[in-house]
């Protein structure tokens, strides 16, 4: 029988809990946007033929060193396109840890790129000075030529890293938020199991019958599975407020979160119901019972009060007029019982 009418309160919990998803597989592909790729090729070597012919060695290899930057960072960033990301916190946070040092690598090979193009260009620096000779003319023109070529290239070098560093902050923030979402979603899958444990010991109590030990130790129970819960539903409150402030700063999963914090907010009034419901009943019956057992010992009373009242006892006034007031003493201690309605004993204890 118990098979075939399992506890009401976890009946519904089940039948609300089936219009609720399954555990989601949370993957995130994180690819750098186009404009990264699209910014190295705008940025390629515009050269003519003649610009790559320099005759100064340290001029060459900085172009050289220049466009091997370029590849290396479009390089990183299709490795970035490429690699799914894993779907436990450790691994995520490693792999963003190992990123983060990558590009701060990056970055370094940037600035020493950098500096090695502005001390080329202080070397090559043409004299404002108009008294140069005729016979000099020529090499100024190449110095001049020189100049602008480094020039351009540390403009180019500058432009690959305004462009690299908009890649990675895009990136960083995809990678932060997806960091996010897996510690969210851990702290909801635990807190979900948490309550339906909690659900399962009060539909444990679903039975409200017994002796007046029994329920009053129902009681108890209940009232220590009230007390657990409340530190649970602080726990779930604050998971709930934190799911707010991530869809507040606009996080990419936030319909998902959003039905999350819906979703716990749900099975958390379903526990504070059903305990409450309980608490109800079993005080329900609990009052019952003890309105039994004072009728009962109010007709124990009743029986040895009308056997003590014998009729060779009541020959003076004084001793009749003593078992009177004995009488209406006992009728007025018996008057809440003689008093009860039966409608209104239905009404109050009709749930039991």
């Amino acid at each position: 029988m118990a098979e075939a009418n399992p506890p009401r309160g976890k009946m519904r919990f089940r039948r609300n809990a089936a219009s609720f998803p399954g555990n989601l597989h949370l993957v995130l592909v994180l690819r750098p946007t186009s404009f990264l790729q699209r910014t190295f090729t705008d940025i390629g070597f515009r050269f003519s033929q003649e610009d790559f012919m320099l005759k100064l060695p340290a001029i060459e290899n900085f172009a050289l060193t220049v466009k091997e930057m370029a590849q290396m960072l479009q390089s990183f960033g299709t490795e970035l396109a490429e690699t799914e990301l894993p779907d436990d916190i450790p691994s995520i946070e490693e792999i963003l840890a190992i990123r983060a040092e990558r590009y701060h690598l990056l970055k370094n090979d940037i600035t020493a790129v950098t500096k090695e193009g502005k001390i080329l260009l202080t070397n090559l620096e043409v004299p404002d000075t108009e008294g140069a000779v005729s016979s000099r003319l020529e090499c100024h023109q190449q110095i001049s030529g020189d100049w602008q070529t480094i020039n351009k290239l540390l403009t180019q070098v500058r432009d690959m890293e305004t462009a690299f560093d908009g890649f990675w902050e895009k990136h960083q923030l995809k990678m932060e938020q997806y960091l996010q979402l897996w510690k969210f979603e851990q702290d909801f899958q635990q807190l979900v199991t948490e309550v339906e444990f909690l659900l399962n010991q009060q539909a444990e109590l679903a039975d409200v019958t017994g002796t007046i030990a029994q329920v009053k130790q129902k009681i108890k129970k209940l009232e220590n599975l009230d007390e657990n819960s409340q530190e649970l539903l602080s726990k779930a409150q604050f998971v709930i407020l934190h799911g707010h402030k991530l869809a507040a700063n606009h996080h990419y999963a936030l319909d998902l979160i959003c039905q999350r914090c819906n979703e716990l907010r749900y099975l958390s009034d379903i526990l504070v119901n059903e305990i409450k419901a309980k608490r109800i009943q079993l005080s329900r019956t609990f009052k019952m019972h003890k309105l039994l057992q004072q009728a009962r010992q109010c007709c124990d009373e009743g029986e040895c009060l009308l056997a003590n009242q014998e009729i060779d006892k009541f020959q003076s006034k004084e001793d009749a007029q003593k078992a009177l007031q004995d009488i209406e003493n006992f009728l007025e201690m018996a008057l809440p019982f003689i008093n009860y309605e039966p409608e209104t004993l239905q009404y109050e204890f009709d749930v039991i």
